[in-house]
C-alpha cells in the first residue's frame, strides 16, 4: 500500500501558494485495507474514506464514460491500479501530479520537482502557463469546458489549441448538464482575477450551445477591471446584457444577481444622465432602487459603474448628497394622521420634490 497527495496541491506549492484542499489516493490497496486501519468508508460510487480529522482518502480508480452528462461514469478500483493509472483520469496535466506522502513535508519546503510524479509533463505546462487536457478522457466530462475556462481565469493563462478543439467537440454536452452545475462553475469563474480569460474561451468553443450563449456577451476591458471589491452580483451585471426575463429561473440564476441585473437595466439611463433629471425622475430612481430604506442597492450599482470608468465621480457625490437629504425628512409629522395610503403617498412625493427644488439652488 502507497499513500499520495494528488491534484492541486501540488500545483499550488509549484505556484508558491498555500495548499487548501489535500486530496489524498492510495494504491495497492483494498476497501478492507482500508477499514482495518481505522478508516471510515462513505463512498457509494466508489470507495472514499474518513479518517480520524475528517479528511478523505480515495482509493486510486479507473473510470469509463458510459452515459451522457457528467454523472454517467463506471469507476473500477482494484489494487493493480497505479498512480499513474489514476493521474491519467483527471482533467489537465498542472492537477494530474502526485507526491508520495512520505515525501510530502520535504516537498513543500523545497519545492524539489524530483519529488512529483508527473507522467503527463504538468510542470512544464505549469511554467509556460498552458492549460492542456491530461488524456483523451477529458472528453468524457463536459464539466471540463466549464473547469478548463476556469482556470484560465485563475491563472491567466493559455489554453492549448489541441485542448481548446477538444472542447469544442464536445460542447454539446454541456446541454445535458444541470444549470445550477454551469452556474456553480460560471459564478466561481467570474471572481477570478482574469475573468474574460474564461468568457473568451467559452465563446470560442460554446457559443453554439444554448445553455452557455445568455452567458457570453461581455467587454473584456471593463471585466478585468474588476478588483476583489466587486461582488459576484456586481460582476453578473457586467455579463448579463443578453438575459431575458425567463433566462434568469431557466439557468438557475440565484436572485441576488438576478436581481440586480435586471435593476441596473432599469435605472442606468436615469444614472448616467442624473444632472439632466427632473426632481419627479429623481425621486423616481431612489424609489425604483428602493434608496429611502436602504442605500445597499445602489451602492452595488455605483460599484458596477465604477468599473466602467467613465462614470463622473461627482455624479455619484450628487446623488449621495440629494438622497442623504431626502432621507433627513421627517415622515412621521407629514402624514400624521393620515388613513389613505393614496394621500400618503401623494403627501410624501410633494413634500420629496420640494426638498429637491429648495436645495437645487443651493
Amino acid at each position: 500500500m502507497q499513500q499520495y497527495i494528488v491534484g492541486g496541491s501540488i500545483r499550488d506549492v509549484l505556484l508558491g501558494l498555500e495548499p487548501k484542499d489535500i486530496d489524498y489516493v492510495w494504491t495497492g490497496a483494498t476497501p478492507d485495507d482500508m477499514t482495518t486501519r481505522g478508516f471510515v468508508q462513505v463512498g457509494a460510487d466508489f470507495p472514499v474514506f474518513l479518517d480520524s480529522k475528517g479528511d478523505q482518502h480515495a482509493l486510486a480508480r479507473i473510470e469509463r464514460k458510459v452515459g451522457t452528462g457528467y454523472n454517467g461514469f463506471e469507476c473500477t478500483f482494484a489494487p493493480s491500479i497505479t498512480i499513474e493509472d489514476d493521474l491519467m483520469r483527471r482533467d489537465l496535466t498542472i492537477n494530474s501530479m502526485a507526491v508520495k506522502i512520505e515525501d510530502w513535508d520535504q516537498y513543500c519546503i523545497t519545492k524539489d520537482q524530483s519529488l512529483v510524479i508527473d507522467p503527463f509533463n504538468g510542470i512544464q505546462d505549469l511554467k509556460y502557463g498552458y492549460l492542456t487536457h491530461t488524456s483523451a478522457a477529458f472528453a468524457e466530462d463536459p464539466i471540463r469546458i466549464l473547469r478548463t475556462a476556469r482556470f484560465a481565469a485563475r491563472y491567466g493563462f493559455t489554453i492549448s489549441s489541441d485542448t481548446l478543439e477538444l472542447m469544442k467537440n464536445i460542447a454539446p454536452e454541456l446541454n445535458h448538464v444541470s444549470t445550477e452545475r454551469i452556474w456553480a462553475e460560471f459564478a466561481k469563474g467570474l471572481m477570478e482575477k482574469h475573468p474574460s480569460k474564461m468568457m473568451k474561451a467559452l465563446y470560442v468553443c460554446a457559443s453554439e450551445v444554448n445553455i452557455l450563449q445568455p452567458y457570453l456577451y461581455f467587454h473584456e476591458d471593463v471585466l478585468d477591471r474588476c478588483d476583489a471589491s466587486i461582488p459576484l452580483e456586481c460582476r453578473f451585471v457586467l455579463v448579463g446584457y443578453d438575459f431575458r426575463p425567463d433566462d434568469y429561473e431557466r439557468l438557475s440564476i440565484p436572485n441576488n444577481c438576478s436581481r440586480l441585473n435586471i435593476l441596473y437595466r432599469q435605472v442606468k439611463p436615469l444614472l448616467w444622465n442624473y444632472e439632466l433629471l427632473s426632481n419627479e425622475d429623481k425621486i423616481k430612481l431612489f424609489t425604483l432602487t428602493r434608496s429611502f430604506n436602504d442605500d445597499h442597492n445602489l451602492e452595488l450599482i455605483f460599484k458596477v459603474m465604477s468599473v466602467h470608468r467613465c462614470f463622473n465621480t461627482n455624479l455619484v457625490d450628487m446623488i449621495k448628497r440629494d438622497l442623504q437629504i431626502l432621507k433627513q425628512l421627517d415622515l412621521t409629522e407629514l402624514i400624521k394622521g393620515i388613513k389613505n395610503g393614496k394621500d400618503i403617498q401623494d403627501i410624501i412625493f410633494k413634500a420629496r420634490i420640494s426638498v429637491l427644488e429648495e436645495n437645487c439652488h443651493k
